[in-house]
């Protein structure tokens, strides 16, 4: 493989990864501080939709998870 072609791709990746991390430290940051410095009227509903990425991905691979063993072991649940 040429050396143009192995760091094209590596050199695209570190760009997106870089501007990627540039953009949610802008946008964290100042969700941070609101949720530590401020006490607003929704603040518990808008606390729920920013943490909900995190929750809704470990139900995904429980789900996937528990699906699989109940097909392995040959469960009917209805």
């Amino acid at each position: 493989m040429s050396e143009i072609g192995f760091l094209s791709p590596l050199l695209i990746s570190g760009k997106l990864s870089l501007f990627t991390t540039l953009i949610l430290f802008i946008i964290g940051m100042p969700i941070a501080y609101c949720f530590s410095y401020s006490h607003f009227l929704f603040r518990s509903i808008f606390e729920a939709f920013v943490c909900m990425p995190m929750v809704y991905l470990q139900l995904l691979w429980a789900f996937i998870f528990l699906s699989c063993i109940v097909l392995e072991i040959g469960l009917v649940i209805c």
